[in-house]
């Protein structure tokens, strides 16, 4: 018993090992995450604002996403769907929304060796709030469903969680919205602060610099100014001073999207704040080679594949150069183009450059062998005869054409009378023919000119004898007029 006890006692701690094992393992390989950057944000009715779906992979290799995103259509409305910047160069589903349903779908990839990070951008999204009423109206734009497929060989889908954005739409006040102010207010109160940066002017740009500065106009009635500097798009300063002051400025901050936020204080009391983005980008995208199409090594137009990833403001644009030639720009999503060679090594750079302006290169080395061409001797040789016939043709050229031209018709003369002399000799070789066949005896004729004979001849026979008659008279002179007349038809 005591031996039973001990196994069965083992048996459930090897079992409890197992699951624990199975499930830490389990949650541990499956913890990707979809999500919106940023993640809140508040606009006021009609001021169109950019917000990006990424993914975080967890340090697992991914090469496949989808996902589906619902919003409310009486609140915000898509304006336009960007695949600029994103992590995938194959879709397998055109981003495409609704703004009758209050949808937006996307599914795409990328080749091996696939993607890993934290801030992945797939898509971004443009949403135009909609007219609220007098207070503010609030949204959730949500992730519903997706995927992220881990590049394991097998598809695994590492998802485990779906972000949402909270959209705040603040009233308008029947007054226009101006979309091209970067400023972004939560009142439109006359002492909230006007943030203005000669750093970093446009809220929807990206800057290569991480010292951004920011000042505003100080009224005369404020006393005391705080301010803030998050990633989140709405924050309180909080309640401690910092000074009478028409500036601020940060140093060395972190790449991303980042928010200054400013109050002022007047009659003793806090006013509403003001909200201002500014996006730093000061890393380059990542390194990345070019790929060059197998092909034959005379052939001198090659194409090119390559592809590279920002992890901040995403892909702008790349630029091709083939040797010292100038530089050919295409967009983010265009990742294949074919270049034109000469013989020899052709060194071809291809820059990716990210929306603020970082850059890393790529080269190239293509060898283009020149096809095989017939030695400068032998073309020589073969020359000097085509060159001698040249020469002899355009000196002689007209004496040997007339010489030509008499000689064929001499030849045509010459068939001429050949045929004529050969007709002359078969029509008299037919005439002779005729006439001896006209000579030659006639069996029949002759057998009858014989027997006239005969009879002629036994008539003068009977008139030694007697007298011939009347009758026997007519008939020898009959058959002697008729043998005469059959002679001389002979002749």
């Amino acid at each position: 018993m005591i031996i039973a006890k001990k196994y069965y006692t083992s048996s459930i701690a090897v079992l409890l090992l197992s699951l624990f094992y199975f499930f830490v393992s389990s949650n541990y390989a499956l913890a990707g995450s979809m999500y919106f950057s940023p993640s809140s944000i508040s606009r006021a009715a009609g001021q169109t604002f950019s917000v990006s779906v990424r993914v975080n992979t967890d340090g697992q290799a991914i090469n496949a996403a989808q996902g589906s995103i619902v919003f409310d259509p009486q609140k915000a409305e898509v304006a336009s769907i960007s695949k600029s910047g994103s992590i995938f160069n194959l879709w397998t589903q055109e981003p495409k929304f609704s703004n009758t349903e209050g949808t937006v779908e996307f599914e795409g990839g990328l080749p091996n060796p696939g993607y890993s990070g934290a801030a992945g951008q797939l898509i971004t999204i443009s949403f135009r709030p909609k007219t609220a009423t007098t207070i503010n109206g609030s949204s959730d734009i949500s992730l519903v469903s997706g995927a992220i497929l881990a590049n394991d060989g097998q598809g695994t889908n590492i998802l485990t969680n779906l972000g949402k954005l909270s959209l705040t739409v603040t009233p308008t006040n029947n007054s226009p919205i101006s979309t091209s102010k970067p400023e972004v207010s939560t009142s439109t109160d006359s002492s909230t602060p006007a943030i203005k940066s000669s750093t970093h002017p446009d809220s929807t740009k990206w800057y290569a610099n991480k010292n951004p500065s920011f000042d505003w106009d100080l009224p005369k009635s404020v006393t005391a100014v705080s301010y803030l500097v998050t990633d989140k798009p709405e924050s309180n300063p909080g309640p401690n001073s910092d000074g009478l002051i028409a500036k601020a400025s940060t140093i060395d901050i972190a790449d991303g999207i980042h928010y200054l936020h400013v109050k002022f204080k007047e009659d003793g009391i806090w006013g509403p704040i003001a909200h201002f983005q500014f996006n730093v980008d000061t890393t380059a995208p990542h390194a990345f080679e070019v790929n060059v199409a197998d092909v034959a090594p005379t052939v001198l137009k090659r194409d090119l594949t390559f592809s590279t990833i920002d992890d901040a403001s995403g892909i702008d644009r790349y630029e091709i150069k083939v040797g010292g030639g100038e530089p050919k720009v295409v967009s983010a999503d265009q990742q294949s183009q074919s270049v034109t060679l000469t013989s020899g090594t052709n060194t071809v750079q291809v820059k990716a450059i990210d929306r603020a302006g970082n850059s890393v290169t790529a080269s190239k080395d293509i060898e283009v062998t020149a096809p095989p061409t017939v030695s400068l001797g032998i073309a020589k040789w073969f020359s000097k005869p085509f060159d001698l016939l040249s020469n002899f043709l355009t000196k002689y050229g007209l004496w040997l054409l007339a010489a030509a031209g008499l000689i064929g018709l001499m030849l045509h003369l010459m068939k001429l009378f050949s045929t004529a002399y050969h007709s002359i000799i078969r029509h008299l070789k037919k005439e002779r023919a005729l006439k001896a066949d006209m000579h030659q005896p006639d069996p029949v004729l002759h057998k009858i000119m014989k027997d006239m004979q005969e009879e002629i001849k036994f008539l003068n026979t009977v008139a030694k004898r007697r007298r011939l008659g009347p009758e026997e008279k007519y008939l020898k002179s009959k058959i002697e007029e008729y043998l005469k007349v059959i002679k001389n038809f002979q002749k």
